[in-house]
Order: C-alpha cells, then sequence, then structure tokens
C-alpha cells in the first residue's frame, strides 16, 4: 500500500510540492485539476512504496493541469514567472522551474496538446489518480496510481524513445516485483488466467503483462487502442520496438536488482507483445515475443 507519510514521501511532498500548490492556489488553480507526472511522482511512489534506494535525482517538478480552454491556460500562466528556458510550458514558480502541461480541453485531437505534445492517456490517469488530501489535506494535487503511471510512461518512450522514461518502465516493474499483493496474482486461476497459464515458471514475464494490463485498464479502450497506435508508429516490426528498451534497461541499474544476461531484452520483448495485444495471453503471441527476443543483440 502506497503512503505518503514516509519519510522520503513526505518530504518530497512538503519540501517539493507543496510549496508550488500553494503558489498556484494564489492564482485561482484548484488543486484537484493538477496531477504530479515526471521524476518527482516516480520518487513520490517509489518511496510511498517503502523502497529507500535512490533514484536519478532532478530539480524540476512537473505538473499536468486539466484547463477548459487554451485561453484559460494562457490567462493562468500570464501571473507566473516565465516561460523558462527553452520549453513554453516551464515557469519558476516558488524558484523551482515547474512545467505545467495543459490538457483537457486544449487537446485537439485528443491525446495532443497545443505545441503537438504527447498528453496522450492524461484525461484518463488524472480521473483515476489519487488526491493525496486524506493524508495531507492542505494539498489535493491528484497522484497517479502505479499503472497510471506506467501508462504516462509507456506513453511517453512511445512517443520519444528517450531512455529516461524506459529507466522508469524498469522501475515500476521493481515496484510490482516487490509488492506481494500483486506477485500472488500470478498464481490466481480466478483473475489473471491467461497470464498465470502461458507464463508459468517465468514470474517476470508473467508481471510485465500485469503491469502493462493495469495500465491499459486506468486507459480504457479508446487511449489504450491509441497507445498501441503511438507504440507501432515509428517502428512497425517488433524488433525496432524491442531493441531500444532491451538496450536501455540492460543499462538501468536499481539498487538490489539488476537484470542480468537475456532478461533485459526478455522483458522488453514481453512488454512489446502486452502493449500490442489488448487480448489474452495466448501459447502464440508469447512463442511471437520469444523469437523476438532471440533475434536480438545487446
Amino acid at each position: 500500500m502506497l503512503d505518503f507519510t514516509r519519510g522520503d514521501a513526505a518530504a518530497l511532498l512538503d519540501e517539493t510540492v507543496a510549496p508550488v500548490v500553494t503558489e498556484l492556489r494564489t492564482h485561482g488553480v484548484s488543486p484537484d485539476a493538477l496531477m504530479l507526472y515526471g521524476a518527482v511522482c516516480r520518487d513520490l511512489l517509489h518511496a510511498a512504496a517503502g523502497h529507500v534506494s535512490r533514484l536519478r535525482r532532478t530539480g524540476d517538478l512537473d505538473l499536468a493541469i486539466v484547463v477548459t480552454d487554451l485561453e484559460a491556460y494562457r490567462e493562468l500562466t500570464q501571473s507566473l514567472q516565465g516561460p523558462h528556458g527553452a520549453s513554453a510550458y516551464r515557469f519558476l514558480i516558488r524558484g523551482r522551474p515547474v512545467d505545467l502541461i495543459p490538457f483537457g480541453g486544449v487537446e485537439r485531437p485528443r491525446g495532443v496538446g497545443p505545441c503537438q505534445e504527447n498528453v496522450l492517456g492524461y484525461q484518463e490517469v488524472h480521473a483515476g489518480a489519487r488526491p493525496i488530501s486524506s493524508q495531507h489535506p492542505d494539498l489535493g494535487v491528484r497522484v497517479p496510481s502505479v499503472p497510471g503511471y506506467v501508462a504516462l510512461k509507456l506513453s511517453a518512450w512511445a512517443h520519444r524513445r528517450d531512455v529516461r522514461d524506459a529507466e522508469d518502465l524498469k522501475y515500476a516493474l521493481f515496484w510490482y516485483r516487490e509488492n506481494p499483493d500483486v506477485v500472488d496474482r500470478l498464481y490466481d486461476l480466478e483473475a489473471d488466467v491467461d497470464v498465470v497459464e502461458q507464463l508459468a515458471g517465468r514470474p517476470e514475464a508473467g508481471l510485465v503483462h500485469l503491469l502493462v494490463r493495469d495500465a491499459h485498464a486506468v486507459l480504457g479502450t479508446e487511449a489504450a487502442a491509441g497507445l498501441r497506435d503511438l507504440w507501432s508508429a515509428e517502428a512497425p516490426n517488433a524488433v525496432a520496438r524491442v531493441a531500444p528498451l532491451a538496450r536501455a534497461w540492460a543499462k538501468a541499474d536499481l539498487d538490489g536488482w539488476r537484470l542480468t544476461a537475456r532478461e533485459p531484452v526478455d522483458l522488453a520483448a514481453h512488454v512489446d507483445l502486452a502493449v500490442m495485444l489488448l487480448s489474452p495471453v495466448t501459447l502464440l503471441s508469447v512463442a511471437d515475443a520469444d523469437r523476438t527476443a532471440e533475434s536480438i543483440d545487446l
């Protein structure tokens, strides 16, 4: 269970998130319209799950804000200090660089922001994100669930193939790997029976499918299909999709868990299968993923 009152999690909220949210309140922003994403969100989920290993650090804060239209966003940001740096969405708030990404009424088409940035799944993840006001009454900002965070990271990786997104996906798989309730699902014949039957004896691959399946559940049918389209847009064949993710995972290290030998490519192949499948796992689909993995040299 995520506990945002744990030491590092509480410190992140108090020292990094709260000052920015407090300032945005003075500009008429409802905290419920805000959603954490990016590195601070990752660190917060990591700490709230009880993990103490240090992840890649950043001084920036990433917030997504749901707005009715572009004019509402412009009206808000005119009163902020910025834009700061090269990004049209970066502002200095209480001395901290903050990326304030609009979504909702500004998407044309859905999933595409005003400057053609990728916001696929933001509406769905925001709707399913929990406000943390129950543990921090003065905040109220929304924090994605682990599957919601993964949905955003899968979308980000598909869009820009940034190694940092690949590393963050590996961290999320670590969270599932270390969660006893999730691991128990690998042996539950009443829930994810296809995963249990087809990946018996391969728990890491099974966890990949559960993680992506849960992300799909957050996205819903339409956005999950959009993710699949985005995933395959620049790399229509499985090898081209899997190899970059596998190579990024081979380099990414996390205290207490390092992928060895062929694990990066095997698990990356199952991420690809799970994103593309949108249906129960079959013996044939698992064999296809294994063949893809075998054809890639790290």
